[in-house]
C-alpha cells in the first residue's frame, strides 16, 4: 500500500482517522512493537507493551468454553491451553522476498496468508509452527498516517465471528520503524 492511500469507507478507527473529522483527535493511538523470537525467527507483536497473545487469551476464552474437551480440563490446564494456542509467523511463511513481512503487516498480504472473502490477514499462527492449524486473522487498513488492526477472527472455530479484541490504531511512521527493525529474542517471551 502506498503512503498516499486512504482507508476504504467503513467503520471503526480507520474510518475516523481517514475522514479527517474533528472526532479523529479522539481516536486512540496505540504503540506497536514487532520482534522475532526463537530459532525459526517467528514474528511476535506487542501492543502498548503487552504481547498480543495476552489479551487474545481472554478474547478466545468464550469460544473454547463451548467445547466439551475444554470444560473437562482443570482450571490450570485451561489456562495453559489458552496461553499456548498461538505463535508467530515464520520467515518461511513470508517466502516471497525480503520485504514480504513488511508488505504483509502493512495490509499487502495476498495468497495463502490473506482471506479474500473477509479482507483479513493472518497475524498469528498455530503454536505448532504450521500457521494453517489455527490462524488468527485481522483486518489491516493502512493510510498515509495510520495502520489499524480490527476484525480479529478465528476461522476454524464454531464461532467464527469477530473476537472482542481491538481495534488498534497505530501511527504509521512508528509502525513502519517497528516493522523494519524488529529485535530478535532467543526465546518466546510469552511461554
Amino acid at each position: 500500500m502506498g503512503r498516499g492511500l486512504r482507508a476504504p469507507v467503513g467503520g471503526g478507527c480507520a474510518r475516523r482517522w481517514a475522514e479527517g473529522s474533528a472526532g479523529e483527535q479522539n481516536a486512540a493511538v496505540h504503540r506497536i512493537e514487532f520482534f522475532t523470537y526463537g530459532a525459526n525467527a517467528r514474528w511476535g507483536v506487542r501492543v502498548d507493551g503487552t504481547d498480543l497473545r495476552e489479551p487474545l487469551v481472554d478474547a478466545v476464552r468464550g469460544v473454547w468454553e463451548a467445547e466439551d474437551f475444554f470444560r473437562e480440563k482443570s482450571p490450570q490446564e485451561r489456562e495453559q491451553f489458552l496461553r499456548h494456542q498461538y505463535g508467530g509467523l515464520t520467515a518461511e511463511d513470508f517466502a516471497d522476498g525480503p520485504d514480504a513481512a513488511a508488505r504483509h503487516f502493512l495490509g499487502g498480504a495476498r495468497g495463502r496468508l490473506w482471506d479474500l472473502a473477509t479482507g483479513t490477514t493472518v497475524v498469528l499462527g498455530c503454536v505448532c509452527g504450521v500457521w494453517e492449524c489455527g490462524p488468527l486473522y485481522a483486518r489491516i487498513d493502512a493510510t498515509a498516517d495510520t495502520v489499524t488492526w480490527s476484525g480479529f477472527r478465528m476461522p476454524y472455530r464454531p464461532v467464527g465471528d469477530v473476537l472482542p479484541l481491538g481495534p488498534y490504531a497505530f501511527d504509521r511512521d512508528a509502525y513502519v520503524r517497528a516493522l523494519t527493525h524488529p529485535p530478535h529474542l532467543t526465546e518466546d517471551p510469552f511461554s
